[in-house]
């Protein structure tokens, strides 16, 4: 039997995607299943150091001590998507130094590169796969004393080297998984995500599905290529338990593809939330236009969609049969043209830097994109630089190719550092210089171009804000509940999301208060 009296302290470390300032806060849902799985067992406690990133307090060795010392805790774990390492090695050495307490480390990153990340963070376990069950297996056989040789889905250090265990099977049925623990943390503090194209509403992230239906040579899915769907009714129920208790009413699903990418399960959502008349919700996600048709995009504007995000990537062939896309330009054009019709708005996600890019290729994109031009966008289109990510295709060839030349725990260090918005590493033929100036040079274009078409809209976003919201689904929602999310999406909106400007500190202090290092956000 598991003692209860054992103390967790759950840690997200400041992830390598978050910016600085309140945009980069984002309610961690993967520490919120675990803690969710293992508060039924233990006396669970969480610190969110993301947080304390975002808001500009992370910033010594000092600070992390004196967070951790205000816990008292048996085993600390951590985990995230794409940590920034060297803050994750100083948490890990931190706790070392002040406490005997065991250390697992958990995080999709982990299984491609286990044995260079468990030299270099040389933590006490490590977690290859989805942690609910695998981390509460782990943690009875330590406590009861039983060796953890027979614990699938784990690796740790056996004489002098890297000992990993069999592969854990992905759990089946993820309805069984208990909803995130949102009042782990002030989850108040996270619903304030008013993201471009959101309306004035409190937002939550979903998971509705695990894994990816396809195979693009530059991604590593966070749960695998297999993909397992949630019912309708396990979604449904969990979205009504936001509305009751947080008050979110715009809900954006977090998944690698909506639903699994199926037409079949977008439908059966779709018709669900029909069937029980449960439209007092807006949401949104990313999915491919393979799986759309007009038919589905109306059935999903009339269950609440308002908003998704196309993997589209390149508008040349060449370049998408390289990445492995499948997507079909000449449908695309038809489902952006449906979407603007109905009322579903679209955006983009467009990459570059595959081995194949030309200069022909990426004006051949260009000139593809244009054409989109003609319909409302929140904002212009911008080609993006892929990052290699360790493990993937992309990053094997490139290594292959010789165009990495560092080690594989070097380069992943980098990734601190590395963005989408920076060219680091050039796998084209394009000499470096000659490439940035094309990109940029095609994204300023099309931004030209864009608002030569759209003259009102640069006026107003210009000298204000509010054309980052949905303002259509705002006045809908007009109500004495949603009076506060509106009051302080427009403060966000004046201030143009300048969180220094007065409106900007205003807005701050209204949100966050007085946020010091003295803080401790923990369960009852």
């Amino acid at each position: 039997m598991i003692s209860s009296r054992l103390n967790l302290l759950l840690i997200y470390p400041p992830n390598s995607g978050a910016r600085q300032g309140i945009k980069g806060i984002y309610y961690p849902l993967g520490i919120g299943y675990i803690a969710s799985v293992l508060r039924k067992y233990f006396k669970v406690k969480v610190h969110d150091f993301n947080y304390d990133f975002c808001l500009g307090y992370f910033n010594s060795s000092n600070y992390v001590e004196n967070i951790l010392k205000q816990y008292d805790y048996d085993f600390l774990l951590i985990g995230g998507v794409f940590p920034r390492f060297k803050y994750l090695k100083q948490i890990i050495e931190v706790s070392k130094k002040i406490s005997k307490a065991k250390i697992i480390i958990g995080g999709s990153y982990l299984k491609p590169s286990i044995k260079v990340l468990a030299n270099y963070l040389k933590a006490d376990y490590y977690v290859l796969g989805e942690g609910e069950e695998i981390v509460l297996n782990l943690l009875k056989h330590i406590v009861e004393n039983r060796s953890i040789t027979d614990v699938d889905g784990i690796a740790y250090h056996s004489d002098n080297d890297v000992w990993l265990s069999k592969t854990a099977v992905p759990i089946l049925n993820i309805d069984d998984i208990p909803f995130p623990a949102r009042d782990i943390l002030n989850f108040n503090r996270y619903k304030r995500y008013f993201a471009l194209g959101h309306p004035l509403l409190y937002t939550a992230h979903v998971i509705s599905s695990r894994g990816c239906p396809f195979n693009c040579l530059f991604c590593n899915p966070v749960f695998g290529r297999g993909v397992r769907v949630r019912s309708p009714e396990n979604i449904l129920e969990e979205i009504s338990l936001l509305q009751k208790d947080y008050n979110c009413n715009f809900i954006y699903f977090h998944d690698e593809v909506i639903l699994g990418g199926t037409k079949k399960n977008v439908t059966n959502f779709c018709e669900y939330i029909l069937s029980k008349n449960k439209r007092g919700f807006f949401w949104a996600g990313s999915t491919n236009s393979r799986i759309l048709d007009n038919k589905i995009l109306s059935l999903m504007k009339r269950a609440g969609c308002i908003r998704i995000c196309l993997g589209v990537e390149s508008g040349s062939q060449t370049i998408l049969d390289e990445m492995r896309k499948k997507n079909d330009l000449k449908q695309l054009k038809d489902i952006v043209a449906h979407c603007d019709k109905i009322g579903i708005e679209t955006n983009f996600s467009l990459l570059t830097n595959t081995f194949s890019e030309t200069e022909d290729t990426l004006i051949e994109t260009k000139n593809y994109l244009s054409y989109f031009n003609k319909f409302f966008f929140r904002s212009p289109f911008s080609i993006n630089y892929i990052v290699p990510v360790h493990g993937t295709d992309i990053y094997n060839e490139a290594k292959k190719r010789g165009l990495i030349n560092c080690d594989d725990l070097e380069y992943i260090l980098s990734l601190d550092e590395n963005s989408r918005y920076a060219l680091r590493y050039n796998l084209t033929n394009i000499e470096s210089k000659k490439f940035l100036k094309l990109v940029d040079g095609i994204n300023r274009e099309l931004a030209e171009d864009y608002f030569n078409k759209h003259r009102v809209q640069q006026l107003i976003s210009k000298y204000t804000n509010l054309y980052h919201f949905r303002l259509k689904e705002t006045v809908i929602s007009i109500s004495v509940k949603n009076t506060l999310p509106l009051l302080e999406g427009l403060l966000w909106a004046l201030c143009k999301g300048n969180e220094e400007s007065v409106i900007g500190k205003v807005y701050k202090k209204i949100v966050y208060g007085e946020y010091g290092c003295n803080r401790i956000e923990a369960m009852p």
